[in-house]
């Protein structure tokens, strides 16, 4: 349950943070970008990977999952963007609205087909 609290919390808050970057005439899919890359960054220096004996092709040719991270790579922003553009047409209400769905219509599909009980840890 407090999963779910703050998962909408931060949905709600992106949105929040997409419409005063629009006022504040920034480029959003420029920052969207810029954020990859600072996260990238931040990622490498602070959790110090061990790439020892690590070779970069021999590791994209014999990895199953390269293809979800590639796929990955380009939605993940693109539903940043895609939700900017929802922001700047729609208003916050109503995309939020939309998102709150987009949680809701799982979770309703979980108790309804798969018949998931409802517990405290869920």
């Amino acid at each position: 349950m407090y999963n779910l609290i703050l998962a909408i919390l931060f949905s709600v808050s992106v949105s929040v943070l997409l419409k005063i970057a629009r006022k504040k005439n920034i480029i959003v899919e420029q920052a969207i970008a810029f954020n990859y890359i600072v996260a990238l960054s931040l990622s490498y220096f602070l959790l110090k990977p061990d790439f020892k004996g690590l070779e970069f092709t021999n590791y994209i040719a014999q990895s199953d999952s390269v293809p979800i991270f590639f796929a990955l790579g380009l939605l993940l922003p693109s539903v940043f963007i895609i939700m900017s553009k929802a922001v700047e047409f729609a208003g916050i209400v109503r995309s939020d609205a939309a998102q709150r769905l987009s949680l809701f219509l799982p979770i309703l599909a979980a108790f309804l087909i798969f018949h998931e009980t409802l517990s405290q840890s869920k």
